[in-house]
């Protein structure tokens, strides 16, 4: 599944970016279309759940094979699919039992939180996108950073996504440094205020 959702050369942030920047708005788009309906077929074939869901929905197929069409695919939500089927069923290859996953949780802000699992995958996913962001807008590689994680931690996925997003980031030779108060406000003051002389910038992400 990983060659689905990471691009090419994804562990080069630096050229990943440059040959991103030299394809054109209509490229990319054509990239991006082609990646999603290849994901949608996988899907099918490898997730139980999702070729159960799209079967109940009299969805063929085969009949996919362009943004238009893929756009008339029911979308799924958490009462229609996430709590309908076994975590399982909605595991690539229907096997959630016998992996090891780091267990995450929505905020909940739409009723009861549901817990997922995630691999390494999404976070490699996350680290070279923040790795191009972070370059592109802040500039990393030109500057010591210190990062501080403002997003809530524990279970949520938020805080420690991002959490070890930067990590391997910084893993690739970056001077940049994570500190996580999590949405405690004063202990982000707190680090700004002691921490702020030792790093040429501050990125505060919440």
């Amino acid at each position: 599944m990983k060659h689905l959702l990471l691009p090419r050369g994804y562990k080069h942030a630096e050229l990943l970016h440059k040959r991103l920047q030299s394809k054109s708005e209509v490229e990319l788009i054509r990239t991006g279309k082609t990646r999603v309906l290849r994901l949608f077929h996988s899907m099918v074939k490898n997730v139980p759940a999702y070729s159960d869901f799209i079967e109940k929905h009299n969805v063929e197929p085969s009949g996919i094979t362009n943004v238009t069409n893929f756009m008339d695919i029911p979308t799924i939500d958490k009462d229609n699919y996430l709590r309908k089927y076994s975590r399982n069923k909605l595991c690539w290859n229907g096997d959630f039992s016998n992996e090891s996953w780091v267990i995450s949780t929505t905020s909940g802000s739409t009723g009861v939180p549901y817990y997922f699992p995630r691999t390494d995958l999404q976070d490699k996913f996350l680290a070279v996108t923040s790795e191009m962001y972070l370059r592109s807008n802040f500039h990393i590689q030109d500057k010591s950073t210190l990062y501080i994680d403002a997003f809530p931690m524990g279970a949520w996925i938020g805080g420690v996504f991002t959490y070890e997003s930067i990590k391997q980031v910084a893993e690739k030779g970056y001077r940049i440094s994570i500190i996580t108060p999590g949405i405690h406000k004063q202990e982000v003051i707190n680090a700004i205020k002691q921490l702020s002389n030792d790093f040429d910038q501050i990125i505060v992400g919440a």
